[in-house]
């Protein structure tokens, strides 16, 4: 089968017809001698400026299947550096430094929040055409063989109001962020431990033992009750 041959066309939109209840909009087609109108909802879809039709995310790639390609995070900051592996069998685990305490579900969280992070602004490539410095730099890695990507934020928009940050897309264009995103992403390996100091079943307890100021207590469950 033949592929079909497209065609292009430029709409000319007029003014609302105040006539009309609905309040429509007057339009015509370049090389046509008719008028004609349509739903002035139409006119919420139009760009305000340039970069309305430009990919926000820091992430940019398809988020489908992305679980099962993400094999790898490595956070640096200006003071520390640290790297969290996918282990298939123990799931995510901190390996830079090598600790067997990691916390899945705050690790998980981190990682769908830093995804879903959308850009205020694009930079003139012309003013900035890069960071001028790199404050925290993630870097995915693939199981897939694809080569990492990496997300930048750089430093403080001078007189922002509210607070922005730079920051570069996966793309390598250059963005604002609000600052609370910086805030989010900033991170440390303890953000991604497990900060409980027991890590027992509570209903396997049968017997605790407290020292308190030189006086030993023995609390002890019986019967699904507990006695000093």
């Amino acid at each position: 089968q033949a592929p079909r041959m497209q065609r292009r066309g430029r709409v000319h939109l007029g003014w609302r017809d105040d006539m009309a209840d609905d309040g429509r909009l007057f339009a015509t087609m370049d090389g046509s001698p008719s008028v004609f109108s349509i739903d002035a909802a139409f006119l919420q879809w139009l760009p305000e400026k340039a970069g309305d039709f430009r990919e926000r995310r820091l992430f940019t790639q398809n988020l489908k299947n992305l679980s099962k390609r993400l094999s790898s995070v490595h956070y640096k900051d200006t003071h520390q550096e640290f790297r969290v592996d996918l282990d298939q069998v123990k799931g995510w685990k901190l390996v830079e430094p090598a600790v067997d305490d990691t916390h899945q579900v705050a690790f998980t969280n981190y990682v769908s929040g830093v995804l879903g992070f959308v850009a205020s602004e694009f930079v003139d490539e012309e003013t900035m055409p890069a960071l001028d410095k790199e404050v925290i730099v993630l870097t995915f890695g693939y199981s897939d063989g694809t080569p990492s990507t990496n997300i930048a934020i750089g430093g403080l928009v001078p007189d922002s109001d509210p607070l922005m940050m730079y920051a570069r897309q996966d793309i390598g264009s250059i963005v604002t962020l609000p600052f609370q995103l910086y805030q989010f992403i900033k991170a440390t390996p303890f953000t991604f431990r497990n900060k409980q100091l027991f890590t027992f079943e509570a209903p396997a307890v049968t017997e605790v033992n407290m020292l308190l100021e030189g006086t030993r207590y023995v609390l002890k469950r019986e019967l699904g009750q507990w006695s000093v």
